[in-house]
């Protein structure tokens, strides 16, 4: 039995290319959350089971596409961080999917080798004080910190 085509319902697919748009525009256009602008917000809602996080991997694979440099960060609470890892691992591991994003979970400073073209999974409670290891300083001159400075 072959797997159906993979297809989106129209709402995801207007929401997907608006995000795209507005993503895209803001992280090229300089007067769009630069020094002397007010900082870029965006967010995506819509209800439980709607499909937020594939609409989100379809913009993030838009925006890698426009921006091959772009490294994309997607913070998550530890649960959620290792619920949306595998969630992606299940995702890309589909014969019919269109996404095509290198993903890696960020569990400690060992994982910090950013790549321009990735999707990090990354958990926020992990950044939230100095004494964590993607805050602190060490001896490999790895932190969340440094990384976003470059």
């Amino acid at each position: 039995m072959s797997k159906q085509p993979f297809t989106l319902f129209k709402f995801q697919q207007t929401a997907i290319k608006a995000a795209s748009t507005q993503l895209t525009d803001a992280l090229t256009d300089p007067t769009v959350g630069g020094a002397h602008s007010d900082p870029f917000k965006f967010a995506l809602k819509a209800p439980t089971g709607s499909g937020k996080t594939l609409m989100m991997l379809h913009t993030i694979q838009n925006l890698i596409n426009a921006l091959p440099s772009l490294v994309v960060l997607w913070l998550a609470s530890k649960n959620l961080a290792d619920q949306t890892a595998q969630r992606l691992a299940r995702t890309f591991q589909q014969q019919n999917t269109p996404l095509n994003i290198p993903f890696t979970q960020i569990t400690g400073n060992s994982d910090l080798q950013y790549q321009p073209g990735h999707l990090y999974v990354v958990n926020w409670e992990a950044c939230s004080t100095s004494t964590h290891l993607l805050i602190r300083a060490n001896e490999q001159g790895l932190n969340l910190s440094g990384f976003l400075q470059e």
